[in-house]
């Protein structure tokens, strides 16, 4: 295994790996103006593998499939999660927080899932790094937190240098769009652990936030107003469930979508949207909560 070390001060950042140093340097970015649009927000349990749907015996009973038919065992997940509770009851909720004198510091965990099979398919791997990044810091802003630092972690049978590196700049751009420091991270070449040509990626990001400012759904009430923020697509859930749907249809991920000439692929591959500017100004412009 490899260590990555990331230095970093409040404008520059210098990354090194394999032997070399590259300096990125992260602009100031404008505040977004906020946006009005609809919006229908899925239910979720504490695991991650909930996040978009669950199905009827009805709906299957037509023919749909479920997450379970997609070898995602949602139940199973459920439990787990109640076992970790009796062994460390503090953990819950989108991000974990730690008491820091009068801040917060709040952390998230999560990797990009079986959208890794879809890049491996495709060969776009440039911007599941910016997936990577999104699955963290996305979950961390739900507290109001605004994202200090972020860590990853690629394991691979064989290191593909070039490879390697379309990810990892994927990750530089993520933190870049998130406005945190890439500090660090790991590269672990496992040989016959995973199939040749494939790896897997995983990350954490830590942010920050004042005790006094901490979004937890408390304070709702009737008449909030709900403030909708559109995705690029699937973002990076319920790829077992997307690739299941694929396999039983005569789609290819080469066939090009309806009016133009973006693949079906590339439409999948799209980046998860990173929301920590809009939260961001949300949250420093206006009163806003959110529910947990």
């Amino acid at each position: 295994m490899e260590s990555r070390i990331l230095h970093s001060s409040s404008s520059s950042c210098c990354y090194s790996s394999l032997g070399t140093v590259n300096r990125y340097r992260f602009p100031s970015v404008s505040s977004p103006k906020p946006l009005s649009v609809s919006f229908t927000q899925t239910a979720r349990t504490r695991t991650k593998v909930s996040r978009v749907l669950s199905m009827s015996k009805k709906d299957d009973a037509t023919g749909s499939l479920t997450y379970k038919d997609s070898g995602v065992d949602i139940d199973a997940g459920t439990e787990l999660v109640k076992r970790i509770a009796k062994m460390a009851p503090g953990i819950g909720g989108f991000g974990g927080l730690f008491p820091l004198g009068d801040d917060y510091l709040v952390a998230g965990t999560d990797g990009v899932g079986t959208k890794l099979k879809l890049a491996f398919e495709t060969g776009i791997h440039d911007t599941i790094g910016i997936d990577l990044v999104a699955m963290s810091v996305n979950d961390i802003v739900t507290s109001g937190a605004k994202p200090l630092f972020f860590l990853d972690y690629f394991a691979t049978s064989r290191l593909d240098v070039d490879l390697a590196e379309k990810v990892i700049k994927g990750i530089v751009e993520g933190c870049r769009q998130s406005e945190c420091a890439l500090l660090g991270g790991e590269t672990a070449e496992m040989p016959g652990f995973y199939a040749e040509g494939e790896y897997d990626l995983s990350g954490f990001a830590v942010g920050i936030v004042k005790k006094n400012a901490v979004i937890n759904g408390k304070n709702i009430v009737a008449g909030d107003v709900l403030i909708g923020l559109p995705s690029s697509g699937v973002h990076s859930n319920g790829f077992s469930l997307v690739r299941r749907v694929l396999a039983r249809s005569n789609l290819s991920l080469n066939d090009a979508l309806p009016g133009g000439s973006t693949t079906l692929g590339e439409a999948l591959m799209a980046p998860t949207v990173i929301y920590v500017k809009q939260v961001g100004f949300l949250v420093n412009k206006y009163f806003l909560v959110t529910t947990l």
